[in-house]
């Protein structure tokens, strides 16, 4: 079952590689990822970047590592983890999803944090967190482990150019990619004892550039899989599975409630009428601000009290150039929805013909 060689979609799993700058911040994301496994491989990456590992005098993840694998019992995962150090984070990036797992276990989806500028919080020492703990209370004025960096974007260990770079790294590396923003809300929203929270939402819709033929892509096929993952655990099941269409996607409602109940993923498909009334006639092929920003309106208003959402990520720009134009796109397209993942897949997790 190890060898590479005899990899097959019925045997597909989610193996995930969550790269986590610090694990106070980092908390609900690592849980959450620790779900959307399926008893698959899960690993932490982190990567201990900005110095070349010649000028060290001792390993420093030596030592961190032990704190790693006490975080881990702490929270309750089951994940090994993997540290490196390397001169910049998207050089450590490359070392940990090449050589993570063993054999045919191996990530085959590489997990990220948004880049955003919000402050981190740090549920390992805010009192009502329930990842809290003294190991991890702060001492003298400064966090004792896993020190958080300060507000705003300037103690970030990346820029936003080789965030995106990242992104497109893992591509390139033929890694499925997911995106994930807002999972810090999760201590802000009481959704497990909200009756108004009852859906796991799915846009299986590329709102950069919107087709009658998103839902039957890789990246929609592999989306509507995480989500149905999601929905099989015992702590997500009285939540219902909802895939949205636009409006004008109407054709195709028939032909995917068939390809769901072939694939025996529990959900129903809705379509959103307010697609053509206040979103389609402002999308043209330069994506505007104002077009997206209707988009995250109609989500927000259709999946504001969802407990996850999923959408689609947008095929990055083939320029560098245009990478920091493609971030602040995602940042207009998913601020203030709740819990979202943003997913692109690259290889086949489905088949009809088992």
């Amino acid at each position: 079952m190890l060898d590479s060689r005899k990899d097959h979609v019925k045997f597909w799993r989610p193996q995930m590689l969550l790269m986590v700058s610090n694990p106070r911040s980092s908390a609900q994301l690592i849980h959450f990822v620790n779900q959307m496994k399926k008893s698959g491989l899960y690993v932490l990456g982190h990567v201990k970047a900005g110095q070349d590992f010649s000028e060290m005098s001792t390993d420093p993840t030596q030592e961190e590592y032990t704190h790693w694998l006490s975080l881990v019992d702490h929270l309750e995962v089951k994940a090994f983890v993997e540290l490196t150090v390397a001169r910049t984070v998207r050089e450590g990036l490359h070392h940990l999803v090449r050589i993570s797992g063993m054999g045919a276990m191996k990530p085959n989806t590489i997990v990220f944090g948004f880049y955003d500028s919000e402050t981190p919080p740090d549920f390992l020492h805010a009192s009502r967190s329930h990842y809290s703990s003294p190991r991890y209370r702060q001492e003298g004025g400064g966090d004792a482990l896993f020190p958080l960096r300060a507000e705003g974007v300037e103690g970030k260990a990346i820029s936003p150019l080789d965030y995106v770079h990242m992104m497109n790294d893992v591509l390139r590396m033929r890694r499925n990619l997911c995106v994930c923003r807002h999972f810090n809300s999760w201590t802000h929203h009481a959704f497990w004892t909200n009756a108004s929270v009852k859906y796991i939402d799915v846009w299986p819709i590329n709102f950069f550039n919107p087709s009658v033929e998103d839902p039957f892509t890789t990246t929609c096929l592999f989306l509507m899989q995480l989500a149905c993952v999601i929905n099989m655990k015992p702590r997500f099941k009285r939540f219902q599975l909802r895939v949205l269409l636009c409006d004008d996607m109407k054709h195709s409602q028939l032909r995917l409630e068939h390809l769901l109940t072939t694939l025996r993923i529990d959900a129903f498909v809705q379509l959103v009428p307010e697609w053509n009334d206040r979103v389609r006639a402002q999308w043209s092929v330069n994506v505007s601000d104002e077009y997206l920003t209707s988009v995250n309106t109609l989500i927000r208003d259709v999946s504001g009290m969802t407990v996850c959402t999923f959408v689609s990520l947008p095929e990055l720009p083939p320029q560098p150039g245009n990478f920091i134009s493609y971030l602040t796109k995602l940042t207009l397209l998913t601020d203030d929805l709740p819990p979202t993942v943003l997913v692109y897949g690259i290889n086949a997790v489905t088949s009809t013909s088992l």
